[in-house]
């Protein structure tokens, strides 16, 4: 929530910015570059919270802020498009609604890819983010990105007692840049009660996305799932990109899913779909620049 007495420079007025979104997950984009004074992190924060806000900002389930980071020598000659010039990386930073950073975000990762390479007419674009390098190309469909990113980390062996009752299978952990809890459900749950309970449990000490999945058996057929997702910082959105690879990959690890198999994952705002190798995950699905322009925040 925006503190109403909140102020922000005047010289930030007029900052430009791009509104997309992936599967009803919406996003602000804005580049450091165009904040024209310094900012100290808590003064960012802020600024991303005023920017999410629906009713007094743009309104969005996160901020992406855009940075041109400085690389080392022994980088610059890999030739990727993640290269501005000869000494700079693209870097993308991920506010949540309530001021709090994310690791990473694979539907803002898509949003900002789709948004970056029609604008510098790139066909890939790659990308650090506090959860490691990505990369981004375009789908075979109008809209489509596919991104590509490091295997996870998982956790068949997890151990939360907390609501058990209510669970069809054993939870499990992934950590796909940022923090995943996955709870399998066969029935209708409190999603919010559920979802804000766990993001702040004890066992995660920087909070963490919870996914509850949903399968049946004709599901497990056609090697897909359907989802609901609580985000750290958020609450609950229409969908979520690394929910979806997290959900997918600890569904094929516990064995419901076969593995190597392009996975389904449906939720509220639409279809993903993940592809779980042996070297990296593959993420594809549509997202869209819904509209851009100038803010003069207060």
């Amino acid at each position: 929530m925006v503190d109403p007495d909140y102020k922000v420079q005047s010289w930030l007025g007029g900052l430009p910015f791009v509104k997309a979104q992936a599967l009803g997950n919406d996003f602000v984009i804005i580049q450091r570059a165009h904040i024209r004074q310094p900012l100290t992190e808590n003064a960012l924060a802020q600024s991303a919270v005023f920017l999410a806000d629906r009713h007094y900002g743009v309104g969005c389930d996160q901020v992406i802020i855009v940075e041109q980071v400085m690389m080392h020598k022994e980088h610059t000659s890999r030739g990727d498009q993640a290269v501005v010039n000869n000494n700079t990386l693209l870097q993308l930073r991920f506010f949540n609604r309530d001021g709090s950073e994310a690791e990473s975000c694979g539907n803002g990762s898509r949003a900002f890819a789709l948004w970056w390479m029609e604008l510098h007419q790139l066909t890939t674009v790659t990308f650090g983010t506090k959860g490691g390098l990505v990369t981004a190309a375009k789908g075979l469909e109008p809209h489509s990105i596919e991104l590509y990113l490091p295997m996870p980390m998982v956790d068949l062996t997890i151990s939360v007692d907390d609501f058990s009752d209510q669970l069809s299978a054993a939870p499990v952990f992934v950590n796909t840049g940022n923090p995943h809890l996955i709870l399998y459900v066969d029935r209708i749950v409190d999603v919010e009660m559920i979802g804000a309970y766990m993001e702040k449990h004890p066992l995660f000490l920087h909070g963490v996305n919870v996914s509850f999945v949903h399968m049946d058996h004709s599901d497990c057929e056609n090697n897909q799932l359907s989802i609901s997702v609580w985000e750290r910082g958020v609450g609950r959105t229409k969908a979520c990109g690394t929910g979806a690879i997290a959900s997918a990959i600890a569904t094929a690890e516990r064995g419901f899913l076969e593995k190597e198999r392009l996975i389904t994952v449906n939720q509220e705002g639409g279809l993903l779909t993940v592809l779980y190798g042996t070297d990296n995950i593959i993420l594809v699905g549509k997202a869209y620049i819904v509209f851009d322009g100038k803010i003069t925040l207060p």
